[in-house]
């Protein structure tokens, strides 16, 4: 079994990228394969632009009059007052419920980020120049695409919405 080297190689020749038996050892072949890291690397930026237009939507649904709402509605909880009116009670419910539907899909598109990351770098360590630049110019190209022609600004790395109740 040969040792793979630590440098970079200008070789289309690919054994067993990511998996057993996915590789090329045909320009055309490996030509394929270097899209295919691409339109991979381009669904990677996506999986990350969804969980941004997701905290986005999430904050601009949350307006001040929910969360003064929200606030009232935990402390009659914390309370245990009986005299809270039943309304406060069912919208407290419902954002509750909405909140842990909206973190349990930020969890799974958490987990596929992180699994799809790591695919990333596995193709980035296998030390293919050719690789190496499919994935760079695609994470490049699709950044800069859904950054300026649909959101018109910057993408941040998408955080928690911070509960206001709690500071």
């Amino acid at each position: 079994m040969a040792m793979h080297g630590s440098y970079f190689e200008f070789s289309y020749h690919v054994e067993n990228l990511l998996f057993k038996g996915l590789g090329s050892s045909t320009v055309g072949g490996f030509v394929g394969l270097c899209v295919g890291v691409a339109i991979f690397t381009v669904f990677y930026e996506s999986v990350k632009l969804l969980r941004h237009y997701l905290t986005q939507r999430l904050r601009r649904s949350s307006s001040e009059s929910a969360t003064v709402s929200r606030c009232s509605s935990r402390e009659s909880e914390a309370n245990k007052s009986e005299d809270a009116p039943l309304v406060h009670r069912r919208f407290f419910d419902v954002l509750t419920s909405l909140w842990l539907r909206y973190h349990l899909i930020q969890t799974v598109l958490h987990m596929v980020q992180v699994v799809m990351g790591y695919m990333v770098m596995l193709v980035i360590m296998s030390f293919n120049i050719w690789l190496c630049l499919s994935v760079l110019i695609a994470s490049f190209l699709s950044y800069h695409l859904f950054s300026v022609y649909i959101f018109n600004q910057p993408l941040l790395v998408p955080v928690e919405v911070v509960n206001k109740c709690s500071e």
